[in-house]
């Protein structure tokens, strides 16, 4: 049987001719060996970066988002419960997890009102940020390398 959604895989146009993705060399007669040996043409193609490689650029200069509550009452519990297990890191945050799961919402407000602190914290130096005009110039500066990456490309 076949079902109507099933993917439909799309041909590459007729007379188009497939690259290999390390070294950009036609796959038409190219040697497994030679990407292996770290051979490039300089008349490649320009190779897909992955999505990884896509992702936008973030300032360093902005300010860094805030924890959750979860995270606070990790990073001041790590260490005593580093020292009663001793073990590796994967019990270390099951058990941080365990502990954080048996606590009331009493005990957890504690943690959330440090996270709500750290939140107004975070509003404020990102008011701060943008008003100082360090975004609008990084903003400008990576619209301008992007503008120069796609004319160099072109």
């Amino acid at each position: 049987l076949k079902f109507a959604s099933a993917p439909i895989a799309m041909a590459p146009e007729p007379g188009a001719t497939a690259f290999c993705r390390k070294c950009g060399h036609p796959r038409k007669g190219h040697p497994k060996t030679h990407c292996a040996e770290g051979a490039v043409s300089e008349a490649a193609p320009s190779v897909p970066k992955s999505r990884h490689d896509r992702q936008k650029e973030k300032d360093p200069a902005a300010p860094k988002p805030p924890t959750s509550a979860y995270f606070v009452f990790v990073g001041e519990n790590r260490a005593t419960v580093q020292a009663e297990l001793g073990g590796r890191q994967k019990e270390l945050y099951e058990e941080l997890g365990r502990r954080w799961q048996a606590q009331s919402e009493a005990d957890r407000g504690t943690y959330k009102a440090k996270f709500q602190k750290n939140v107004d914290k975070y509003e404020a130096e990102l008011l701060e940020y943008r008003h100082s005009g360090a975004e609008a110039a990084f903003l400008r500066k990576r619209k301008a390398a992007k503008e120069a990456a796609g004319t160099a490309a072109a």
